[in-house]
């Protein structure tokens, strides 16, 4: 398992974990890496404001690197909050394709169409148990997340 901080300046990770709180940033990184069906490690990039998420994926895009492939993102965070993160992401060219998945406690939802009218792909309630979290991780990468960068509906839509 690697875990990389988001100013630590590792490029490659495919996964970027937006989060406020350390220990749910560490739960989730271990369910994901424990799920992950790739021969390589799993690197996950993590952020714990959305202001240090924009950083490093705007060092990825000045860089003349990919996106990661999946951005798991809390909407409620000190500073600048999952939603209002997510509507700066989206105006920058290079990022208005990546998959944003909100991963949140918040019972709302308003905010829920609220993070869906501001472009995330899905809005889902955080796990509360550790079987719920590994059954997450799994459904990352079977619906969002794919060795080579492409999401896997296309590659069975091509195969």
């Amino acid at each position: 398992m690697t875990t990389t901080h988001a100013q630590s300046g590792n490029f490659t990770a495919p996964l970027l974990l937006v989060d406020d709180d350390p220990d749910d940033l560490w739960l989730v990184t271990r369910s994901l890496c424990k799920a992950c069906p790739w021969a390589r490690p799993l690197t996950v990039a993590c952020a714990t404001t959305g202001s240090e998420a924009l950083r490093y994926l705007d060092a990825r895009l000045q860089s003349g690197i990919a996106p990661p492939g999946l951005i798991l993102l809390d909407i409620n965070m000190p500073g600048l909050s999952g939603i209002e993160t997510l509507i700066r992401l989206r105006t920058r060219p290079g990022l208005a394709g990546v998959t944003v998945v909100f991963l949140t406690t918040a019972d709302d939802p308003r905010s829920h169409g609220e993070a869906l009218r501001a472009g995330a792909d899905a809005v889902i309630a955080k796990p509360d148990t550790m079987a719920a979290l590994d059954a997450f991780a799994a459904h990352v990468f079977r619906t969002w997340l794919h060795e080579d960068g492409a999401p896997p509906q296309q590659l069975s839509a091509a195969g």
